[in-house]
């Protein structure tokens, strides 16, 4: 593949210059990467623990055998 820049690629120092552009180009990419993962990562957990509280406070609000309790019990929960 192709790329065009705005020096000589093909001699010398143009060889390096375009292998130390495309390197910073591909670390930095990388790091990108690698940060929007890890956010993703810990939104996801994140969200999944604040769905486990809202799943044991709603088995003590509504009872796990059947019955509800007050609303007086309710609201010291």
């Amino acid at each position: 593949m192709s790329t065009w820049i705005p020096f000589d690629k093909n001699h010398f120092p143009g060889i390096w210059i375009t292998v130390l552009y495309q390197t910073e180009l591909t670390l930095w990419g990388a790091g990108l990467l690698a940060a929007m993962d890890s956010t993703i990562f810990v939104s996801m957990v994140f969200f999944g623990g604040k769905l486990d509280l809202l799943r044991e406070t709603s088995k003590r609000m509504l009872g796990t055998d059947g019955k509800g309790i007050s609303d007086e019990e309710a609201d010291k929960i």
